[in-house]
């Protein structure tokens, strides 16, 4: 029996290859067909008030709660003496080929930086100045389903106390997982889609068995990050 796992990479739209399918969001395609419309176009303003038309604050703070609890860091900073307080940050990091994914979030937010990681394939989506921190909190507040709403709480308590804010700490989010676009992050993050056929040599007039699979995969235990 020959077996032919067939998946598309994040690079390469077109043609298939030996891949699972991972990493790849074909919705902002969809929304965007290349980076002209959002980098390009005279329309947007820089507070990127027209960049989420369309997108509402729920599917976009549920997204990005999930997001972040796969792949993203909290970083909140411990105070030391004689040694200035930095702020705390959101930190993504990601393939080369998901760039544009991590392009649009950054106009919907206003504000992070990216940064290339030495001899890797690998990049860097950092959110650290406190506008663009705030931002985030508010968006992602009341949608996190997993234990990293604890580092999350203790980041709004560290924003609360620096910065003079009352951000309530929301609790964790127990709706119906299709409620929102939560698991649309969350899988971009740590999950993939993998297809796989299967032809019977000694049979080939037979059709092949074809079988899907869709995997999440984390860590039991989420690393501190600060």
């Amino acid at each position: 029996m020959k077996i032919l796992k067939i998946g598309q990479s994040a690079g390469n739209q077109e043609n298939f290859s030996n891949e699972i399918l991972r990493d790849y969001t074909p919705s902002i395609d969809k929304i965007f067909q290349n980076k002209e419309d959002i980098i390009g176009n005279k329309s947007i303003t820089k507070d990127n008030k027209n960049i989420s038309k369309g997108i509402a604050d729920t599917d976009l703070g549920a997204y990005l709660a999930g997001l972040t609890e796969g792949d993203g860091s909290i970083w909140i900073d411990t105070p030391k003496i004689n040694r200035r307080i930095t702020n705390p940050a959101f930190i993504f990091t990601f393939d080369k080929n998901n760039l544009f994914l991590y392009e649009y979030l950054k106009f919907c937010i206003g504000s992070g930086s990216f940064h290339n990681k030495k001899n890797s394939n690998t990049m860097r989506f950092v959110v650290k100045d406190i506008k663009g921190v705030i931002k985030l909190i508010n968006l992602m507040n009341g949608y996190f389903r997993t234990p990293k709403i604890e580092t999350f709480h203790k980041l709004i308590q560290n924003i609360n106390i620096t910065r003079s804010e009352n951000i309530p700490l929301l609790p964790l989010n127990t709706s119906s997982i299709d409620n929102d676009a939560w698991l649309a992050g969350f899988t971009e993050a740590d999950g993939y889609f993998r297809i796989k056929i299967a032809y019977n040599k000694l049979r080939p007039e037979s059709n092949p068995k074809i079988s899907c699979r869709f995997t999440i995969e984390q860590r039991q235990i989420d690393k501190p990050t600060h």
